[in-house]
Order: C-alpha cells, then structure tokens, then sequence
C-alpha cells in the first residue's frame, strides 16, 4: 500500500525511460526496414547484372558462331555492307552497338535484346618475325547484353559488354 505522502519523491521517471526506451524501439525499426530496402535494391542490381551478362554471353556466342559459320578465312572476307560487320579501322562498330546497325539476339525476360557486333582484325607479325605457321585471320566479336530494370525514359538499368578474339 501507498501512502499519500511517498508520491511526492516520484518525479515522473518511468515516463522518460518509457519515453526514451520507445524512441530506441523506433530508431531501431526505422533502421531495419531502411536496411531491407537497400538490400532488396542490392539484390535487383545483381539479378540485372547477371541477366545482361547471360544476354551479353548469348550474343558473343551468337557473333562467333557466325563467323565460324557464315565467313571465308582470309582478309577483306568480312561482309562490312552487311549489318553487323565492320573493318577494325572503322570506329562506328562502338556506335552501332545501340542501334539497328548491329545484330540482334533475342533473350527473354531483358529490357533489350542482346547485340552482337563482328570486326575484322588487321595481324601483323611482330618486328623482325613472320607469320610462320600460315596466315592467322582474327575476328573481335563484340555483345552487348541489358539487365530487365529500366530508368523513367526505358533505357535499361544494367549494360554488360564482352568481348572476345575469333582465330580463324
């Protein structure tokens, strides 16, 4: 039993510690749901990623596939009138992997299809040596893939680049 006169001692400390112990209880919850929401954007980052490397992949070996298929071994064999093909002192090849200037590889389940650029390489014996195994004609094929994430304008989010070096 309480008597009337030990309230007057109380200065109303469980109601600052209640206070001060439901602000932490807050912060802590505000934090937590903050940390879920950066690790959802982190796992949509990579899932984008390792879409566009598959794409990317695709079309590297989509590109490669057609020189191994579609072009004769030897210099100036490279269809550069046809889309897709380009001389290696020709820069536009960068520039037509965005458009329809290069081939594309249908993937699903990406914002874009993959592309696939082909160049043909110049070889040049190092100084003082030959070729002595026989001509070597070297193709660069070049894919692009893009993750599923667009912006607000729909370009994709994720872009993967590969590049490889066809001996042929």
């Amino acid at each position: 039993m309480l008597n009337a006169g030990s309230t007057r001692g109380q200065k109303g400390i469980a109601l600052i510690s209640g206070l001060v112990l439901l602000l932490v209880m807050t912060l802590l919850g505000v934090t937590a749901m903050s940390m879920a929401t950066m690790e959802e954007y982190m796992a949509r980052n990579l899932r984008d990623h390792n879409l566009g490397f598959e794409a990317a992949e695709a079309a590297l070996r989509a590109g490669e596939g057609r020189v191994r298929t579609t072009l004769t071994a030897g210099p100036g064999s490279l269809p550069t009138t046809e889309k897709g093909f380009f001389d290696a002192d020709d820069d536009a090849w960068l520039q037509a992997l965005g458009d329809e200037n290069s081939h594309a590889t249908p993937v699903n389940h990406v914002a874009r299809d993959a592309r696939f650029v082909v160049e043909e390489m110049t070889v040049r014996p190092p100084p003082g040596e030959s070729l002595t195994r026989g001509p070597y004609f070297l193709y660069r094929v070049t894919g692009v893939g893009y993750g599923a994430g667009t912006n607000d304008h729909g370009e994709p989010l994720a872009r993967v680049v590969l590049q490889s070096i066809y001996v042929r």
